[in-house]
């Protein structure tokens, strides 16, 4: 999988990752950090950004290593 640069701030629209794969793992990854935040957190946090929903979506950029792990040991079946 190509490495791609994944900014951790959302002032640059341009910081979106570039790759399909990239904007695969970064879907996941949102999901997962609004669920993890839940629907009421995660409301109050793009209202308080104002900006609906870029920063959180540059925040969840932080599991972005993790899901492409999780990834690729479900492509593997969960084989060690």
């Amino acid at each position: 999988m190509k490495r791609v640069r994944i900014s951790k701030t959302a002032e640059n629209p341009d910081d979106e990752p570039t790759t399909p794969d990239a904007k695969v793992v970064r879907d996941i990854s949102e999901r997962v950090y609004r669920e993890r935040l839940g629907k009421d957190a995660t409301a109050r946090m793009i209202g308080d950004d104002g900006d609906g929903g870029v920063k959180l979506r540059a925040r969840a950029g932080s599991y972005d290593g993790l899901t492409r792990v999780y990834m690729r040991v479900l492509q593997q079946g969960g084989k060690k």
